[in-house]
């Protein structure tokens, strides 16, 4: 079983957006689970052997580079002009 703690809107396809719900659900597409869980809105729930099922962490931002790793300095952006024209005489 499922919960959605909020209304979730979802692509599964890349096109249509569907919505699900917020409340208790048998089915969920798997995908659909991991973005409520990467959202933060999918709640702990229990089954029916009464073990608990804990909720997909929320997912952790990039971590710092490592100190001990060389860092490449940004390369200078290009600019391209294009070639003035020819004025009038």
């Amino acid at each position: 079983m499922v919960i959605l703690l909020k209304p979730l809107k979802w692509s599964p396809d890349g096109c249509r957006i569907e919505t699900i719900e917020a409340g208790e659900h048998d089915e969920i597409p798997a995908r659909a689970i991991e973005i409520a869980g990467q959202i933060g809105i999918l709640a702990e729930a229990q089954t029916g052997s009464g073990e608990d099922i804990p909720s997909v962490p929320p997912l952790e931002p990039n971590p710092a580079p490592s100190q001990d790793a060389p860092t490449e300095p940004e390369p200078e952006p290009t600019v391209v002009t294009k070639p003035e024209k020819n004025a009038k005489k």
